[in-house]
This record gives C-alpha cells, structure tokens and sequence, in this order.
C-alpha cells in the first residue's frame, strides 16, 4: 500500500493515541478532518472508544493500519 508522508504522520499519531473528534466542538485534534476520514474509508483507523465524561472519541489503528506502519518502516 503506498502511503504519503502525511498519511504516515497521521497513522503515527493515532498509535500514540493522540488523535480523537471533541463532540462538543466537532473538532478534530491530532490530525485533519480530512485526514481523519480518509484513513477511516481506507480502513487504517477505527473508532476507538468514547469518554463520555470527556465527550471525546478516541481512534486506533485496525490490522491493516498496523501492518501498513511496519511496512513503511522496512
């Protein structure tokens, strides 16, 4: 699969768990929006969990994501 440095960025940082969608605002924080949904329709992201408390989503890598990151750092 070939990945752009951005995509990369942005897959990097949800590993970190520094990517998740603030409900109240709508806003994204460790990536784009767009970015967010691309790797989502490409399946490299999932919705990880929701702090209700927080009311936050949080996002993590799926299998492919995952196997997509280690191919890149081959």
């Amino acid at each position: 699969m070939k990945l752009t440095k951005t995509q990369i960025a942005a897959l990097e940082a949800v590993k970190r768990g520094e990517v998740f969608l603030d409900s109240k605002t709508g806003n994204f924080y460790g990536t784009s929006k767009l970015m967010v949904y691309e790797l989502f329709g490409m399946r490299l992201i999932k919705h990880d969990k929701q702090n209700t408390r927080a009311e936050s989503t949080m996002y993590s890598l799926t299998d492919a994501g995952r196997a997509a990151l280690e191919e890149v750092r081959k």
